[in-house]
């Protein structure tokens, strides 16, 4: 009898052989196929790495613009502090200056610029020249007033009355 035939007519060894065919046939295969995904893999990791360093510096380029832009603001704000400080500073020796100028006092803050002190030494000025001319008023009233009592004693006695009613009116000199 002879060892390892099958009723068919094959050896085992041969059935082994031929398992041993395709299985080296489906290692073959799984092979291209791992392969295949690796090389997939890679490329789309690689490009996955180039938009990601475009990205990146697309971000850093933002990031600096944004920086830049901050410290524009931080120092346009306080410039506008200073300014603001300036104006408030001014008011308050606008205000002083006016509020001296009606009690008669004339000193104006160093702080105050020229054009400035010019404008507020215009308008004590124009304010002492107001005061001066109310009084002359003032005194052409009392001396009209005089003038006319003088003339009065000479007019007729229904006359004078008349005009002393009038002087009684206005209060008598001023």
């Amino acid at each position: 009898m002879k060892v390892g035939k099958t009723e068919r007519g094959l050896s085992r060894e041969d059935a082994r052989k031929d398992l041993d065919v395709e299985g080296c046939s489906d290692d073959e295969a799984l092979i291209e196929k791992l392969e295949n995904n690796k090389a997939n893999l890679q490329s789309k990791v690689s490009k996955e790495v180039k938009e990601n360093k475009n990205l990146q510096t697309s971000l850093e380029k933002r990031k600096g613009t944004l920086h830049e832009r901050r410290l524009a603001l931080e120092k346009e704000v306080e410039t506008l502090r200073d300014q603001l400080h300036k104006e408030r500073s001014l008011r308050a020796s606008l205000e002083s200056g006016l509020m001296n100028m009606r009690r008669g006092q004339v000193s104006l803050p160093s702080s105050i610029d020229s054009k400035t002190k010019a404008n507020l030494e215009e308008v004590a000025a124009a304010e002492a020249d107001v005061v001066n001319l109310k009084q002359k008023a003032c005194d052409l009233r009392g001396q009209l007033s005089s003038q006319a009592q003088l003339s009065s004693i000479s007019l007729c006695e229904s006359c004078n009355k008349r005009l002393q009613d009038k002087l009684a009116e206005h209060g008598g000199y001023c």
